[in-house]
């Protein structure tokens, strides 16, 4: 297709993705502002605590280093390095990664801006690492097993030879591919010898500012890879927001894509629809300057259309995009050639679909946890102010001087202590029972316990002769975990029951303000096993593990599932710690304030005289002390209101 060159829209030199993570970027600092100003206030006004202090820290620390995770999966030579570098490179006016005809990406490579050291770098894990029984995640935390290369951001000669490295093969005997678990491929076979990747695992920290407002970019190998290192298909693609299934328009999808499609990529979103495209690239090999523009646009939409039958997706997620030329357009300024390439609609659907649904994910993780601190101090506020109002009656009623009143203020005192003992007595039983029972559900979900059948399954499949008894031991596994999981399952239903008949009676008899029990989702968890209870079952029963040496099958399944499991496990536990706390806070509070007004209402009493002037300066007192609570609660809502008004979805 023929273009003419002009110079690009400056709106189009930003693309709209761009422009949208800095707001994103602008977004989470406002954010952050508000949780700062919260914990500011809390402070000054002697209302927090060494919990509420931590909580809203690792709220801060949580969105100061929240990633947008993009991951691109494809085959060989669809142009998926070559995608990346249009879409978030090309302002450096070179491709950042290698991006040439044939195999490029030969381990699996995350980009990101490493917030922590501050510095630029890569990390490389060899790839003799897969003959132990560490997964990928349990090597980033221990920079001793990388070789790190520094990258000068002045010098681009030196970081395009140091990206070079991730590329990296070598040549090695058959055997040694098969120790290392690699596929062997027939026609890759040279005089008994064949290449393979230099390294596992890329790891690249970058200063870009996209990657310094929070996008991180997982850029994974082909199907062999993902087949050969199954945390990418377990862990680090469900964890991304968006996950871009990259082909070709000059093949269409090709049995190892739609192979590639089933097994690694369709069955594994979390996030719904949205967060799964593929992206139909190299459209420009279907320009013709034989053809009219509406003959090539029809042709393209019928790609398209015969891709999305072909995945089984609606045709709206189906992008057509010529990556080559829109870096091209990009770089020279060629405003035609940019929308030719159709890059535009591919980074506006990123940044009208997924960065949005990532933000109010965010969102509703902040205003969930810190929002639910500022209710729990607003409803203990509401508590001393009704207090001071009573207080304020009794106040008017004794001066009047009458006797009789007074000796009802007296026993009013003494029944406001009563209730005090009372309500102290029940809240502390009744926290020792809730303790109880989540010292139960911690314990059957317990981690030791699992290890023991991690080490006990381990056992039993080293043992077993036969194949069938491989895909047994597998099976009892995760009959096992999955019993567990359901068991602390209903103990935590039932805690939530006994938390909810506490807050009833505390409410009926003591005055507890009508704060609503936050839900306990030990749903997820449950959907979460049972969904790598399916993929363990499909590869239970699939021809890989029988084609595999059995040392291999065991290694393959503890890396990929059982840690996993355990993590899913350890999740699970920590939102049973973190529920309890949350639930057992406000209990502890409006005790607390319980015996601050009882002692102000006794202190208040046992000293008054008969002189009016006495009486006078107590309600005045109270009167202020009601009035600085009132201003509590208001700035208390002011800030509620900020956290709020930051949803996302308002206005969009």
């Amino acid at each position: 297709m023929a273009a003419i060159a002009h110079e690009l829209d400056p709106n189009r030199r930003v693309n709209h993705f761009s422009r949208q993570m800095h707001a994103y970027d602008e977004w989470r600092q406002a954010l952050l502002s508000t949780l700062s100003d919260t914990r500011q206030w809390l402070d000054q006004h002697k209302l927090s605590s060494a919990e509420l202090d931590l909580r809203i820290y690792e709220n801060c620390e949580s969105l100061k280093s929240d990633k947008l995770t993009i991951a691109f999966a494809a085959e060989f030579s669809r142009g998926k390095s070559e995608l990346i570098n249009a879409i978030f490179f090309a302002d450096y006016q070179r491709r950042l990664l290698p991006s040439d005809v044939g195999r490029t990406t030969m381990c699996t490579t995350e980009l990101f801006y490493d917030h922590v050291l501050g510095s630029t770098y890569i990390q490389l894990l060899p790839i003799e690492t897969r003959r132990q029984d560490l997964s990928i995640e349990e090597y980033t935390h221990n920079r001793d097993y990388w070789h790190i290369i520094d990258l000068d951001i002045d010098s681009p000669d030196q970081m395009a030879d140091a990206l070079q490295e991730v590329v990296k093969v070598k040549t090695v005997s058959i055997d040694e591919a098969k120790s290392l678990g690699l596929p062997i491929e027939d026609d890759c076979i040279n005089n008994g010898t064949i290449e393979i990747p230099v390294w596992r695992h890329a790891r690249i920290s970058f200063p870009h500012p996209l990657l310094k407002q929070g996008l991180a970019i997982l850029d994974t190998p082909g199907l062999n890879a993902l087949g050969t290192e199954p945390e990418l298909t377990v862990s680090m693609l469900p964890k991304a927001e968006a996950v871009l299934f990259v082909l070709a328009a000059d093949t269409g999808v090709t049995r190892s894509d739609l192979e590639m499609w089933r097994e690694h990529i369709a069955g594994y979103r979390k996030n719904g629809c949205d967060g799964l495209i593929a992206a139909l690239n190299k459209i420009d090999t279907l320009w013709d300057e034989m053809k009219s523009p509406a003959q090539i646009a029809k042709a393209i939409a019928s790609q398209r259309k015969a891709t999305a039958h072909a995945l089984g997706i609606d045709e709206s997620r189906v992008l057509p995009v010529s990556a080559q030329k829109a870096l091209l357009a990009k770089v020279k300024q060629d405003q035609a050639l940019l929308e030719a390439s159709q890059i535009t609609e591919l980074e506006d659907y990123l940044a009208n679909k997924i960065l949005p649904s990532k933000q109010r994910i965010v969102w509703q993780k902040i205003v969930n946890d810190t929002g639910s601190i500022l209710d729990d101090v607003a409803g203990a506020k509401h508590t001393q102010i009704n207090y001071l109002t009573s207080q304020q009656q009794q106040m008017h009623a004794l001066s009047h001087k009458n006797t009789e009143l007074s000796n009802q203020v007296a026993q009013k005192i003494q029944t406001t202590k009563e209730n005090y003992h009372s309500c102290t007595t029940y809240s502390e039983t009744s926290k020792t029972k809730l303790n109880h029972q989540a010292k139960l559900v911690r314990d059957t979900i317990n981690l030791e316990a699992i290890d023991y059948t991690v080490a006990r399954t381990r056992k039993e499949m080293s043992s077993a002769l036969t194949t069938i008894g491989l895909r047994q031991q597998i099976g009892v596994f995760f009959d096992s975990v999955r019993d567990t999981m359901q068991v602390g399952a209903n103990q935590s239903d039932q805690m939530v029951e006994d938390f909810e008949a506490v807050y009833k009676r505390m409410k009926k008899d003591y005055g507890f303000p009508d704060i609503k029990l936050k839900p306990l989702n030990m749903v997820k968890h449950r959907t979460h096993l049972d969904k790598l209870y399916l993929q363990g079952t499909q590869w239970r029963d699939s021809t890989d593990l029988t084609m595999t040496e059995q040392s291999l099958v065991i290694k393959k399944f503890f890396i990929s599932m059982v840690s996993h499991v355990r993590g899913l496990f350890y999740n699970a536990r920590e939102d049973i710690d973190k529920w309890t706390q949350e639930s057992l806070r406000p209990i502890t509070m409006h005790v607390d304030e319980m015996r601050q007004n009882m002692e102000r209402h006794i202190e208040i009493f046992s000293k008054i005289s008969d002189s009016r002037t006495s009486m006078r300066d107590k309600l005045s007192c109270l009167e202020e002390k009601q009035s600085a609570a009132e201003k509590m609660v208001d700035e208390l809502l002011k800030l509620k209101t900020r956290l709020t008004e930051a949803d996302p979805s308002v206005g969009s």
